[in-house]
């Protein structure tokens, strides 16, 4: 459609996840070393919180992907109502019987483990969505977090999902639970600056040399979307296909406007600051269940992620 007009390979804007326009800001590279040291240290189970399209799943595939060398790693997405079905999933995903009672399922999770452990590997569970599970199958997660060897842990756990999960860490019925949790990390939204490197890179990785949105359009961008990854994918499609449709080869901020109103989007938080942005790190750091946890420094698993 308009892809040619902007001298555009392929669709920078798309709703689906293409790993080529993979792009990580400073929160998620942080979130990323954070949930990756957990894993290493063997601190057994990990959080991380953000809200709806700012990148999680992604984030947990990358992470995945890193840990592919050093463990079993196994994504699961499905919102688990009870744990029944937890651990049949589990057993469908590492090919263990799962016709079976769930003590013997345990006793076979068990010896899987041991035998990873003996090729000096883990096996590490993501659980995305975790903020739809029943309580149910939380605590039947809190109850794999107790598999262990006498030294370390053989199954690393983290559970991924929206800020309703730090409403779920709150009940006083899943204080057990939420004292197992050793790090939690988050994702907050965008700031302008890092809106305009998003932008940028998308672009860049399509094939644009020369920039498309002009800074008054970006700024009105970071303004609609909140600072939210998926919402900017959004709005930034409609507004090139709104200027293809009026022989445009630039975006400015009417576009931005009038591809708001055309989807009927109200601006609902405003975008942070990068003081704000800081502020909330601080914030978070006091809220449990975090215990206190040091920015980690940047590690190996970063130095073929390229980021704008």
């Amino acid at each position: 459609m308009f892809l040619e007009h902007f001298g555009l390979r392929g669709n920078p804007f798309g709703v689906t996840a293409d790993a080529r326009f993979l792009y990580f800001g400073p929160e998620h590279r942080e979130a990323l070393s954070a949930l990756y040291l957990s894993i290493l240290e063997g601190r057994g189970l990990s959080a991380l919180i953000a809200q709806a399209g700012m990148g999680k799943t992604t984030l947990l595939r990358y992470l995945a992907a890193r840990l592919k060398d050093r463990a079993a790693v196994a994504l699961l997405s499905h919102p688990y109502r009870s744990r029944t079905d937890l651990m049949g999933d589990l057993a469908k995903r590492l090919r263990l019987p799962s016709e079976q009672s769930e003590f013997q399922q345990v006793a076979h999770l068990q010896l899987c483990l041991k035998k990873l452990a003996q090729q000096r590997r883990k096996l590490v569970l993501l659980f995305d969505e975790a903020q739809a599970m029943s309580d149910e199958a939380l605590e039947q997660v809190r109850l794999l977090s107790n598999l262990r060897s006498t030294n370390m842990n053989l199954l690393e756990i983290v559970i991924a999902g929206q800020p309703e999960l730090d409403d779920l860490f709150r009940r006083p019925e899943l204080e057990s639970f939420r004292q197992r949790v050793s790090v939690v990390a988050r994702i907050p939204r965008f700031t302008p600056e890092h809106v305009q490197a998003y932008v940028n890179r998308r672009l860049e990785v399509a094939g644009r040399t020369e920039p498309v949105f002009d800074e008054a359009a970006v700024a009105a961008i970071a303004k609609v979307s909140g600072g939210v990854p998926r919402t900017i994918n959004q709005l930034c499609y409609k507004a090139l296909a709104l200027a293809w449709a009026d022989g445009e080869t630039t975006v400015g901020a009417e576009l931005i406007e009038e591809a708001s109103r055309d989807m009927d989007w109200t601006l609902t938080a405003p975008v942070p600051t990068a003081a704000e942005t800081e502020e909330a790190r601080g914030t978070a750091a006091a809220r449990p269940p975090e215990r206190a946890l040091e920015r980690p420094q940047p590690i190996a698993l970063q130095r073929g992620l390229r980021v704008v």
